[in-house]
């Protein structure tokens, strides 16, 4: 018997438009459900959330999306797979689907979602579109805004003059705990 050997790629890739916001699911049930929500532009992951070789194997054409939403199960291993995703991927492009635990559903009662087909079944296709136009973007840790930093006391930080005018003028002082590269 031939053995065939085949690479994980991203499900309905060969359907997506790429000059549109590509919309990448963890499951082939998800995809379809946001197909039927009307959004046609839309992948889903080979393999489960922890086989990530799709994003080497497809990494050229996935560079040619301006946006990418990820939209995975909101359990643990979905959540893993949307943080490794999104880093790898650009967290400048990358927007995400924040899915609650639980919504209220057309027939006015609490339903228990874990994905886009549950949105589907319980919400209807209004929810899922609501979802996808509200995503949400990946947030930058680690940066402050300036606009909220209090005010630098120059005169008072403690430091050292160079004692030359010309370096005095320019520098003003050597502040104690930073590099000056002169």
């Amino acid at each position: 018997f031939p053995v065939t050997i085949t690479r994980p790629i991203l499900f309905n890739m060969n359907r997506i438009n790429p000059t549109q916001p590509l919309v990448i699911t963890e499951g082939i049930i998800d995809a379809l459900s946001i197909i039927e929500s009307g959004y046609t532009n839309v992948c889903s992951v080979h393999g489960g959330t922890q086989n990530l070789k799709w994003i080497e194997n497809c990494f050229d054409w996935l560079e040619s999306f301006d946006k990418v939403v990820l939209w995975g199960d909101n359990d643990l291993p979905g959540m893993e797979m949307r943080r490794n995703v999104c880093s790898r991927l650009g967290n400048y492009r990358t927007l995400y689907v924040d899915l609650p635990k639980s919504l209220i559903g057309l027939d006015g009662k609490e339903h228990s979602v874990k994905d886009a087909n549950d949105v589907l079944i319980y919400c209807g296709p209004e929810k899922v579109l609501d979802f996808l136009n509200n995503a949400q973007e990946v947030p930058v840790t680690n940066v402050v805004d300036l606009s909220t930093v209090d005010d630098f006391d120059l005169e008072n930080t403690p430091g050292l003059y160079s004692g030359l005018s010309v370096v005095d003028d320019i520098v003003y002082k050597f502040i104690f705990g930073s590099v000056l590269i002169l």
